[in-house]
């Protein structure tokens, strides 16, 4: 097997994973948002979308990334400016580091 194929399996054997949204849930329990870990291709199209603006590459890696349980998108490519203008930026940073460092919050809580 080439490194090339080595590489490309390493990416593709990662685990989804699933952040817990306490802030935005409902009488059910916390907003569920799972995510792939992100890729080279995914860091260039948010620098490019959000021009420099490091808070609104958060919100758009959200909307690019959030599925829900079925791995369907939650949220449709407008959502971002509308996360950058009307969400608390508590959350919507925690959120978007998550997903950009692809740890969980138990996982974070061992670091």
């Amino acid at each position: 097997m080439s490194v090339i194929d080595r590489i490309k399996q390493h990416y593709q054997s990662q685990t989804r994973s699933k952040l817990l949204v306490a802030e935005w849930g409902d009488e059910n329990g916390p907003f569920e948002i799972f995510y792939d870990p992100p890729t080279l291709k995914d860091a260039h199209l948010l620098n490019t979308k959000s021009n420099g603006n490091y808070h609104l590459a958060l919100c758009t890696m959200i909307v690019r990334k959030a599925l829900d349980k079925n791995g369907d998108a939650i949220f449709q490519e407008g959502d971002a400016v509308i996360l950058y203008g009307n969400s608390d930026d508590r959350i919507v940073s925690r959120i978007g580091l998550e997903m950009k460092n692809h740890l969980s919050v138990e996982e974070q809580a061992k670091n």
